[in-house]
């Protein structure tokens, strides 16, 4: 971690602050994105009358 900071943020609190809500956001739009395609596997099983899909990591 200070590591980080120092060569990659500069020290700078803003910058590490920036580059962490920039990782969270891409983990939102990942979570995200699965979560949807996970509904829309689910949804389409059910409309044909089938089984639902196994859960996956």
């Amino acid at each position: 971690m200070d590591e980080l900071f120092l060569k990659r943020c500069g020290g700078s609190m803003a910058r590490l602050n920036s580059l962490s809500n920039a990782l969270a956001d891409g983990i939102y739009f990942i979570t995200d994105t699965q979560i949807a395609e996970r509904s829309e596997k689910s949804w389409a099983a059910r409309r044909s009358g089938g089984e639902q899909p196994a859960e996956t990591e």
